[in-house]
């Protein structure tokens, strides 16, 4: 009689160690955050100019995201904020918050 030949079908299986486990956890968690940004309206932008010199230099590149706008949460005084430049189409303007709605400011 032939002798019959079993396998355990899991045989074939590799085990992923603690350290690949994590590093795909990693990536994972990686990909995830950076979908959340692109879906929340999340930007990079480039400062261009020195109006903002002592916090950012031209050349940086700042990480800007929009989920707060969203989700009607108002600046506070001292946020930095990017917004639209009204005298150039397609351009934006970083600029920080320095008064708040209600408040007389004096140059």
């Amino acid at each position: 009689m032939p002798k019959e030949i079993t396998s355990n079908s899991t045989d074939h299986v590799a085990k992923a160690g603690p350290l690949r486990t994590a590093l795909i956890c990693a990536v994972l968690s990686v990909v995830l955050l950076l979908l959340v940004f692109v879906v929340a309206g999340a930007g990079l932008y480039e400062v261009e100019g020195t109006s903002m010199s002592g916090s950012f230099s031209p050349g940086d590149v700042v990480l800007v995201e929009s989920l707060s706008l969203w989700l009607r949460i108002a600046p506070a005084r001292f946020d930095v904020v990017v917004i639209r430049d009204p005298d150039n189409a397609g351009s934006y303007m970083m600029k920080r918050v320095a008064g708040l709605p209600g408040e007389k400011l004096e140059l």
